[in-house]
């Protein structure tokens, strides 16, 4: 996948950068299917929600917006976003990682779902606020040196009312 480096000023973001560019997450799950394509990220999807996580379609409440507009800080490949877009939200995938865009990008293309895709940083977001309905985040703000900078962005962006989705490790 090609990936273009965010300037972030911050050695430490620069290395997550590097680290997720270098191997998308949960690729490593998959022992059949080749890079980029479409039985690539099924057999990622599959490998989740089937051994890792078979309870995170329901706790992460993906089938709950549809017509709703979903902010996803770090989707990675775009395992859980498709699920989110799949059942009808309006997504917006917000990552500092070019190449997990890249894949989630593909992952979309190849299951004809629509989306947005945002290279940026998500202690500095550039939504306005009260723009989503629904911000979900996993396993991905404490790879931050400020978390709470991120929580702030994620409560700024919310609408009143909306929801906050956010599991960490």
């Amino acid at each position: 996948m090609n990936t273009t480096a965010l300037a972030t000023g911050d050695r430490y973001k620069d290395e997550v950068q590097r680290q997720w560019d270098r191997d998308a997450c949960g690729s490593h799950y998959v022992k059949e299917a080749e890079a980029g394509t479409l039985e690539f990220y099924l057999e990622a999807e599959k490998y989740r929600y089937g051994h890792y996580a078979p309870w995170m379609p329901k706790v992460m409440e993906f089938d709950q917006f549809a017509g709703k507009k979903v902010l996803e800080v770090g989707a990675g490949m775009g395992t859980d976003h498709a699920q989110f877009a799949k059942h009808g939200a309006i997504t917006t995938d917000y990552d500092l990682s070019s190449g997990h865009l890249a894949h989630a990008k593909r992952n979309f293309e190849l299951r004809g779902l629509k989306g947005e895709f945002v290279h940026g940083d998500g202690e500095q977001m550039p939504f306005p606020d009260n723009t989503f309905d629904c911000v979900y985040s996993n396993g991905v703000i404490h790879h931050t040196p400020n978390t709470q900078s991120v929580i702030d962005e994620m409560y700024r962006v919310l609408k009143p009312g909306g929801r906050i989705i956010i599991m960490v490790y």
